[in-house]
């Protein structure tokens, strides 16, 4: 399986950390679960695209400290290939940021939320379940990082999970777009230390709570199995 990897930041640019770029994150990730997975990386901030999208079996975009309705060149670039690959029914599994761009993209809209930041393991109920959710769940456990939030979807998507604060945490249009607020690919020796590095902008309070959180144990295994699976599916 070969998949287009969509770089939207650089994980080492907050802090030192030993957790590796994204692409590690994810490369790891996929080790779990089949190590015949080849990760192409693109770095979105240059504006690298594929030029044969036909040769991957799908597109994983990752997370980012931009907001995905910042006025940037890259951005826009971005949101104009996510409209691409939609139109022309590639398989794209959006996180977080990658998440988000689905709903700019193509329709939506996504704002600062009024809740404020989401951070630590959240609880995710699975309220419609997909035929590559296999095994089966209707409760997930992920790492979320995030202030902004899908307030409006785009036209033919469908919210199929939602945790507290967060009613668009799951959203797919048709069968072949997938998007997930949550992060697989963090674990807590990462998201932890990234949230302790943003206390002048994330209330201590709302830090408290999630360090709480960091006790449970994220459902990685879980959503990589999940992310595979909706890859293999033949659209």
């Amino acid at each position: 399986m070969k998949i287009a990897l969509l770089v939207c930041d650089d994980s080492n640019r907050t802090f030192p950390h030993a957790s590796g770029s994204y692409v590690d994150m994810f490369t790891q990730l996929f080790s779990e679960i089949d190590h015949e997975v080849e990760l192409v990386a693109f770095e979105m901030q240059r504006k690298e695209f594929p030029e044969d999208i036909s040769s991957f079996d799908g597109f994983l975009s990752t997370g980012g400290s931009n907001s995905v309705y910042e006025d940037l060149p890259w951005i826009d670039a971005m949101k104009s290939f996510v409209a691409k690959l939609y139109v022309e029914k590639q398989k794209y599994f959006g996180v977080c940021f990658g998440h988000q761009i689905i709903a700019e993209a193509l329709g939506g809209k996504v704002e600062k939320a009024k809740e404020g930041w989401m951070v630590g393991v959240k609880e995710t109920e699975i309220t419609k379940i997909q035929p590559w959710m296999k095994p089966a769940k209707t409760l997930f456990k992920l790492i979320s990082s995030h202030k902004d939030q899908i307030v409006k979807l785009p036209p033919n998507a469908e919210t199929i999970g939602l945790y507290q604060g967060c009613n668009c945490s799951v959203l797919k249009l048709e069968d072949h777009f997938v998007g997930v607020q949550g992060h697989p690919e963090f674990k807590k020796e990462y998201a932890q230390p990234l949230m302790e590095s943003r206390k002048d902008i994330i209330p201590t309070e709302v830090i408290e709570v999630a360090r709480a959180s960091f006790a449970s144990s994220p459902d990685h295994k879980l959503l990589a199995t999940w992310s595979y699976n909706f890859f293999k599916e033949k659209g």
